[in-house]
């Protein structure tokens, strides 16, 4: 009788652990799911990694869904239909999703001149309405030009003007349309603002043109799928016959808050922690409430008092301080040289521009000078080393100069995202500065340079620890940040005892007023004996462990939605300035609002499904979900993300 040799998949079959064993090795870390995808050809295995045995590296016989992370059997020779069933599976072609329908756009080859006649008009349009070439590329245009396109494919050739409307119900149409984005985007977040995972940030700007003030409010969540959002709520006009007291400024933030009636106008600022700027006026406002200074400014105004005195040659300065006059005159030489080059036009000369130095803009003296460091060689070319104009510049000394600053300017600017938790970083990087500075006061050298920068150290050190005064949210950030659990650079036990106690009293208690001890004692112990392994996104890190640890999971929540500067209200009067502008003096303060509501991202494709225009198939503005619109007339399909 011949021998029957058994087929592979018959062997594998035999040989292979059960799932639980291997779901068991896998917590215990005998077996690990490899993060890599198949070199299989089929595209299922995008959404599919295979587990592994750790000591062999070997196949089990199971692969993990990088989704959901459930076991599957995948035997050798078997295939991949089964994979394919999975609810994550990605839909193969011959079986497309309603997604890749609706999105599909089909491909129309356009003649040659056509395309031709398309570029004359596009001149004609930026030439005729002064508008930049950009203009082409804008959302906003592309969306009305499609429309116009699907208006003729339906009714053929029309007269424009028959289909265009007047520019005051545009301007009507979009005060109405802004208001209605705002209460579908308030109505979304009021049950994150009932649970206090919303914090707000507030600014006050003037226009140029008509010197109006205008107070905006930005808000920050983080949202059931962990990912960190902020929206402009209002860029709001102050009133023109009110002072910017205190008193006026509380009452204005009350008003906006007031069109939605879940709380009164004090009780809606309560809700809320406040990262605003150390205007007196702010400060004010919001003192009943819990506000955090905003740490760029604080960086800024460290780097204003460090300088203040030197550049002018202030008379008031200390005898042991009149060596930083080198400090003083490169500064003002590096100010001069730049203002005569703008104002003379030798600054198109070079490949760079000089940028000039605005008291206001956070770290701009730095740029400033780096900008003079990268185009020295080129402007020596121009006036050669030995003219008047470089005589007070040293070389040497904006070298060094630079690289005093530099992390300041890169603590700001870390400080400054918006896409990222930033509340954790303000103990890391003023214990950074600090180490900077004295790295600089004790130098130990004994040139007149690095005497001068010993002395600015000491001047930058004081105002670091007069002015960049810590909060308790700061702390338990840093706490509730991983890599820095054990609050290593936190001086003391003592102090470090102290921060830990704060987050056992933290306000987790949801929609209550009073703060309640934090009782689960074991979840704060289970945090701090979790094995860390590196992974640079902390929400994601939390996301992962919030069954594990729910209350430890809210409370990072909640302090993770905490910017750590207000440069969301500084980004919203940046765009500001481009809609107020010299031609746009008339505009409204509602006008303004509104046409800022369409630039925020997070709103955009709230309410696009009205009737004649299109129909909404999905929608779902704080889970991560697409808008797909399925819009009525020629070319018609096409996704909003």
């Amino acid at each position: 009788m011949e021998d029957i040799i058994e087929s592979p998949v018959i062997a594998a079959s035999i040989d292979r652990e059960d799932k639980k064993v291997i779901e068991k090795k896998i917590k215990s870390r005998e077996c690990f799911i490899s993060g890599e995808s198949s070199n299989g050809k089929s595209d299922v295995w995008t959404v599919f990694s295979h587990v592994l045995y750790a000591n062999t590296d070997k196949r089990n016989g199971y692969v993990s869904c990088n989704k959901c992370k459930i076991l599957l059997s995948n035997l050798p020779g078997t295939g991949t239909s089964h994979l394919k069933r999975h609810k994550c599976a990605v839909v193969t072609k011959g079986n497309s999703s309603m997604d890749e329908f609706v999105t599909k756009k089909i491909k129309i080859k356009i003649p040659e001149k056509v395309s031709h006649d398309a570029v004359d008009e596009c001149v004609k349009f930026c030439a005729l309405d002064l508008r930049s070439f950009s203009a082409i590329n804008g959302d906003g245009f592309k969306s009305l030009c499609q429309f116009l396109v699907n208006t003729g494919a339906k009714y053929g050739a029309v007269d424009v003007n028959d289909v265009l409307p007047n520019p005051t119900t545009v301007s009507r149409n979009c005060i109405k349309t802004a208001t209605t984005l705002r209460n579908e985007l308030m109505s979304k977040l009021i049950l994150y603002i009932e649970q206090k995972r919303c914090s707000t940030t507030t600014d006050m700007w003037t226009d140029n043109y008509k010197k109006i003030g205008y107070t905006a409010v930005t808000i920050h969540y983080i949202d059931d799928n962990w990912v960190l959002n902020s929206n402009i709520l209002c860029v709001r006009q102050f009133p023109i016959d009110q002072k910017k007291s205190g008193e006026n400024v509380r009452r204005s933030l009350k008003d906006f808050f007031s069109a939605w009636p879940q709380y009164d106008g004090d009780d809606w600022l309560s809700n809320f922690v406040w990262v605003t700027d150390r205007g007196s006026n702010i400060i004010k406002a919001l003192e009943p409430n819990i506000r955090l200074n905003c740490s760029a400014h604080i960086i800024h105004n460290v780097l204003q008092y460090t300088f203040k005195g030197i550049e002018n040659n202030d008379s008031s300065q200390t005898e042991e301080e009149i060596d930083l006059e080198p400090i003083s005159n490169l500064i003002t030489a590096t100010k001069s040289l730049i203002r005569y080059m703008k104002k003379s036009g030798e600054n198109n000369l070079l490949s760079k521009s000089l940028l000039q130095s605005v008291e206001t803009r956070w770290n701009s003296n730095l740029a400033m000078l780096q900008s003079l460091f990268d185009m020295y060689s080129e402007v020596i070319q121009l006036y050669g080393q030995d003219s008047r104009k470089m005589s007070e510049i040293d070389y040497n000394l904006l070298s060094k100069l630079i690289d005093f600053l530099a992390p300041f300017k890169n603590a700001s600017t870390q400080l400054e995202g918006t896409s990222y938790p930033t509340i954790n970083l303000v103990m890391l990087h003023k214990a950074k500065l600090l180490k900077h500075l004295l790295s600089y006061k004790h130098n130990g050298y004994d040139d007149n340079i690095q005497i001068m920068f010993s002395q600015l150290a000491s001047r930058s050190l004081h105002a670091v620890q007069e002015k960049f005064k810590l909060d308790k949210y700061h702390e338990i950030a840093l706490f509730l940040w991983p890599p820095y659990k054990k609050l290593k650079m936190v001086d003391s036990q003592i102090e470090r005892d102290r921060i830990i106690e704060n987050v056992k009293w933290a306000d987790i208690d949801e929609g209550s007023n009073t703060r309640t001890r934090y009782t689960c004692e074991d979840e704060l112990s289970m945090y701090q004996l979790e094995h860390y392994e590196p992974n640079p996104n902390v929400l994601q890190w939390w996301k992962e462990r919030q069954i594990k640890m729910p209350m430890m999971a809210k409370l990072a929540m909640r302090i993770f939605a905490i910017p750590a500067t207000s440069s969301g209200s500084e980004h919203a009067f940046s765009t500001s300035g481009r809609v107020i502008e010299e031609r746009r003096t008339c505009l409204k303060g509602d006008t303004v609002e509104s046409i800022l509501a369409f630039t925020e991202p997070g709103w955009a494709g709230l309410s696009l499904g009205r009737a004649g225009l299109g129909i909404v198939l999905e929608w779902s503005g704080l889970d991560g979900l697409h808008y797909i619109i399925l819009t009525l007339g020629g070319l018609g399909f096409h996704k909003l993300k």
